[in-house]
């Protein structure tokens, strides 16, 4: 798909909270990861709610939020000197996630400035919403040339993120002896 075929794109603002909130807890409904750390289904929505709340608030402050004009996606990004989201105990798989995911960016990134990738939803697949909203993050990484940092807990989007020069660096799988969730810590160096 051409650049010019991508659906147009803009820095997200306060009064895309709620947009942003939608968007993210509909495209990780069904996260391997979430329903590891929640696993009362019932719950879920309510677990989504005020994790992304957090996270939207986070990263609205900072200008690196990103949406699609139409509202079918959203990236939440981190700049360098910048990499603490919210810290929402919802529960011990929850605390356990957080622990793993700083020693994790900690082991991989150490002290290199980079962006991280906190969260990228779409309600639309395969329309180009994911590339328009992962395009833009790695735009201001590549202006600013560091290198971008995330975590993936759905294995069938590693392919997607290695069109765009993510490459796996680390895995790790949560498992409490009755389910496992399994994430991927991928980087990318910037462009030259």
């Amino acid at each position: 798909m051409a650049a010019s075929d991508l659906p147009p794109t803009r820095l997200a603002d306060v009064e895309d909270t709620d947009a942003l909130i939608r968007i993210l807890c509909g495209a990780f409904r069904a996260d391997p990861l979430s329903q590891w750390i929640e696993q009362d289904s019932s719950k879920i929505d309510e677990y989504h709610a005020k994790l992304f709340r957090g996270y939207v608030e986070n990263a609205l402050a900072r200008g690196h939020v990103y949406i699609t004009s139409d509202g079918a996606a959203c990236s939440l990004n981190f700049p360098p000197d910048d990499q603490a989201g919210p810290h929402v105990a919802h529960n011990e798989n929850m605390l356990t996630v957080g622990t793993i995911f700083e020693t994790m960016n900690e082991k991989i990134m150490g002290r290199q400035p980079h962006f991280h990738i906190a969260f990228i939803g779409s309600d639309i697949r395969g329309k180009g919403h994911g590339k328009a909203i992962l395009s833009c993050a790695l735009k201001a990484a590549d202006a600013a040339k560091i290198p971008c940092y995330l975590e993936n807990s759905n294995e069938a989007n590693i392919g997607f993120y290695k069109k765009f020069g993510f490459e796996v660096v680390d895995k790790h799988c949560f498992d409490d002896g009755e389910r496992c969730a399994t994430v991927w810590f991928m980087k990318r160096d910037p462009a030259r």
